[in-house]
């Protein structure tokens, strides 16, 4: 199963056992692979982690070891032609970045080979937030091909084709798939731009660069309108894209972000509390 959140929480269940054959979980639950944010690493999930596993009783939930200079592999493979048109393709843009997700996937499989596991299938359910839903939307979809056991958007411009190009790609629709598909939003807020509210301004810059909208509603940074890959299986109130920020002096390093406290930013989409309102889409 696959749950993405805008922009984007994507559960996908792949059942491990020799190369990926995908199948639809039974009613034993399945290990948990955060796919993460743009220049979010590891230690920024680490809450959620113990979330889904202490509070949601997940057997383990673990984060695509992604480094914030890793997204710096972005610029050799985006050609100046490509990105100005909009048309880059994700199988080279983004490979790196499945190669990550093929890496962990494999750390679960030794962890937790076939032969302990309920079904005799070891089970992962996919968590893609922000890009990572869509990242995980590709790599399910065969977007990315390797010669190892494991691994055999939006319409805008802001990511110059990348997304666009998996929800055009027939291997990523829904139904081509053969998996379960949940996805969640937010449309706590709205865009403004006569405000003194500095949120809603940001807001506003956002949701236009993604559907040319400027007062859409969405999670302060992705628009409802374009969080998913059709109806949002839930769409939250007042819950925000993310809880932390990278900051520039911590580009070269693997430490956690700026942590946003929820009684001055208010809740993200891996807050415990909301965490119990998507959680049981993993079942």
């Amino acid at each position: 199963m696959i749950l993405y959140q805008c922009l984007f929480l994507f559960l996908a269940y792949i059942p491990l056992t020799q190369p990926l054959s995908l199948t639809t979980a039974t009613n034993n639950k399945p290990h948990v692979l955060i796919l993460p944010a743009q220049f979010l690493v590891p230690a920024d999930y680490a809450s959620l982690e113990r979330t889904l596993v202490a509070d949601h009783g997940f057997p383990s939930a673990t984060t695509t070891p992604l480094t914030r200079l890793d997204w710096l592999k972005v610029i050799p493979s985006s050609p100046a032609d490509k990105f100005i048109k909009g048309t880059l393709d994700p199988k080279q843009t983004l490979k790196w970045y499945y190669g990550k997700i093929e890496t962990q996937l494999s750390q679960i499989l030794r962890e937790h080979p076939p032969d302990t596991q309920p079904d005799g299938v070891t089970k992962v359910a996919l968590v893609g937030h922000s890009i990572g839903g869509w990242v995980a939307r590709s790599f399910i979809g065969g977007l990315y091909s390797a010669d190892t056991a494991v691994g055999s958007l939006l319409k805008s411009h802001q990511t110059r084709g990348l997304l666009k190009f998996i929800e055009e790609e027939d291997s990523c629709s829904p139904a081509a798939m053969g998996i379960p598909i949940s996805n969640i939003a937010s449309s706590g807020i709205k865009g403004k731009i006569f405000s003194t509210d500095l949120e809603s301004l940001v807001a506003a810059s956002g949701y236009w660069s993604l559907n040319g909208d400027l007062f859409s509603e969405g999670d302060g940074i992705v628009p409802v309108s374009v969080a998913s890959i059709d109806a949002p299986a839930k769409v939250l109130k007042d819950v925000k894209h993310a809880g932390s920020v990278p900051t520039p002096w911590n580009i070269f390093s693997d430490s956690k972000s700026i942590e946003l406290s929820e009684e001055a930013f208010g809740k993200w989409y891996g807050s415990p509390s909301v965490v119990s309102e998507w959680s049981e889409l993993i079942v």
